[in-house]
């Protein structure tokens, strides 16, 4: 178990940027403790040498995550980061002050690592969706909305079940890895979806049309 009142809880599966993003949380204005749940191609010593606590590797980041959740103290705050984000130095006692409001709190400015116009494009979406490496709430909410109990196949992650709105600290600033590999394979299939849908919506305009005629 991790007992400082914050757990950052780091997802990692052989992500380059490992090193960086630790770093940038031990570099807190307050102090967090880093709890790096595996993935199976960590580099397993790489991680003990720079989580305070590190697990078994755990296939897909929603389980290990909530592994991690589920090892942290009852009272913690979890902040849900990932290997391949960096976090500015007030970001932990941010969500620290709004979680005293609100039951979970998320970050309310993404910047992309690599600025590309698809980076900066899903970026937007950050204030909308809760993403898992922006996330922040108290351990025993996130139990008591049953979230440890969903099922976590293939990369789905907490936010994919985050039950609950989570409220954007626009001072809870992160640079993480976009675009995502899911925001790539739906604008993929973008294009389809839009020439599939346009049928549709021409009928429903003409009989809405024809209605009000």
């Amino acid at each position: 178990m991790v007992n400082l009142k914050i757990v950052a809880i780091v997802v990692d599966n052989g992500e380059p940027f490992l090193e960086k993003s630790v770093e940038s949380l031990r570099n807190q204005t307050t102090p967090v403790s880093i709890l790096i749940a595996p993935g199976p191609d960590t580099d397993m010593e790489l991680a003990k040498s720079l989580g305070d606590l590190v697990l078994k590797p755990t296939s897909g980041p929603g389980r290990a995550r909530v592994q991690g959740i589920l090892q942290a103290d009852s009272d913690s705050i979890i902040l849900s980061c990932d290997s391949d984000s960096w976090y500015y130095p007030w970001y932990a006692e941010e969500a620290e002050k709004w979680l005293k409001v609100f039951p979970a709190v998320k970050s309310g400015w993404v910047e992309p690592l690599e600025p590309s116009t698809l980076g900066w494009l899903e970026a937007g979406l950050c204030n909308i969706l809760p993403y898992e490496f922006g996330l922040a709430f108290h351990r025993q909410t996130f139990l008591a909305r049953g979230m440890h109990l969903q099922e976590y196949t293939g990369r789905l992650d907490i936010g994919h079940h985050f039950d609950g709105l989570a409220w954007p600290n626009p001072q809870m600033r992160v640079k993480t890895r976009l675009p995502t590999r899911a925001f790539q394979e739906c604008l993929a299939y973008a294009p389809s979806l839009l020439l599939g849908s346009t049928p549709l919506a021409f009928a429903g305009g003409l009989i809405v049309w024809n209605l009000l005629k």
